[in-house]
């Protein structure tokens, strides 16, 4: 019994200033917490299971480029993070660590160079497989989720999508290579680079990691 009322339209989403920029908090605490992340597209795009498979590649398990480099190879961090969070209208493209405040600009300076690297190529065939099997794996789990079905079924009818388990896994098996290099290029752009370092840096830290990030005070 209640009236539909009148449509509201969100008003489009304002890009973020153009970068690479920083900003630096200084805190104390044993360890700088540093952020980098790019906006990108959202949800409705239809290159998103592209540029997700592009930051599984990142970061899709201990066997993928993020950990395998910091952690392992170079020992600055126990721990990072690579993600994708996708809205309507944008989303974030982002990666992050812990780490000695001394490590800090190593650690930026190798996240940085990874995300060049994703930009660049090349992607190669198993890592997009990995990423394939582990989204068609994490799809099917969910099914398990009585929750995780009912949720989605809203979802689709709440937010008007078409998207259902069969249709994700069809679309995700289309992936190719090509579309890998294409969503990097276009999505991991230096200049829209957002960085954020939260910690106790001396000022020497602090300067290389601006003169790295290239960032105005």
């Amino acid at each position: 019994t209640l009236p539909a009322g009148e449509r509201r339209h969100p008003a489009p989403f304002a890009t973020a200033p153009s970068g690479p920029r920083l900003t630096y908090v200084d805190s104390v605490g044993s360890q700088t917490a540093l952020r980098i992340g790019i906006p990108t597209f959202g949800e409705r795009d239809p290159r998103v299971r592209a540029l997700d498979f592009v930051s599984r590649t990142l970061d899709g398990g201990m066997s993928a480029r993020l950990f395998q480099t910091l952690a392992l190879e170079r020992g600055l961090v126990y721990d990072a993070f690579g993600s994708l969070e996708l809205y309507e209208d944008v989303g974030l493209f982002s990666v992050g660590a812990a780490c000695d405040h001394k490590n800090v600009p190593a650690v930026a300076e190798t996240c940085l160079d990874l995300l060049r690297a994703l930009r660049e190529g090349p992607i190669s065939t198993s890592e997009l497989e990995r990423a394939r099997h582990r989204f068609l794996f994490e799809l099917e789990a969910t099914l398990d989720d009585a929750g995780a079905v009912a949720g989605n079924v809203a979802q689709t009818l709440f937010f008007e999508t078409k998207e259902t388990w069969p249709s994700l896994a069809e679309t995700a098996r289309r992936v190719t290579l090509d579309d890998l290099h294409a969503v990097a290029r276009a999505s991991l752009g230096a200049r829209q680079i957002q960085v954020v370092a939260v910690g106790a840096l001396e000022e020497r830290e602090e300067r290389a990691l601006r003169a790295l990030v290239r960032a105005p005070d």
